[in-house]
């Protein structure tokens, strides 16, 4: 199970996300101004029209109100009608079911698996990977 950041975590991945020139990055916020995560859209290859999208929600207040959906909605509309871009990728360890049903809600599919492929509390775990194209490309 994923555990939430506390804001100042949350904080450190910004700026160590300010560091890099390669991708897009956005705060997360409530309608009121309190950031809640993070999203980035990465790895943009301008060739093979290709990027890779990640996703914090930190606050564990706002998990399962639909906050993810809607922002990778949004970034993967900016990413294919603002960039070009025509596949997007996405990476989730298999434990966190809760991301694997938004990228899937989304649109993205599942097109691997790779096992042992991450360090987590000390133990080996599972990633999915899912992709999703532009369909106007």
């Amino acid at each position: 199970m994923n555990k939430p950041q506390d804001i100042g975590e949350q904080y450190e991945y910004i700026k160590e996300c300010e560091e890099e020139e390669d991708g897009y990055y956005w705060s997360i916020e409530t309608l009121d101004g309190v950031t809640i995560g993070t999203v980035a859209l990465t790895d943009i290859n301008e060739h093979h029209k290709l990027a890779e999208i990640g996703i914090v929600i930190g606050d564990k207040e706002y998990w399962g109100k639909g906050v993810a959906t809607e922002v990778i909605a949004t970034v993967i509309d900016f990413a294919f009608n603002k960039l070009g871009v025509v596949r997007v990728s996405a990476e989730t360890e298999t434990e966190n079911i809760a991301v694997s049903k938004v990228l899937e809600k989304v649109g993205f599919i599942q097109d691997g698996e790779f096992l042992s492929a991450r360090v987590k509390n000390e133990q080996r775990v599972d990633v999915k990977h899912y992709g999703i194209v532009n369909p106007s490309k």
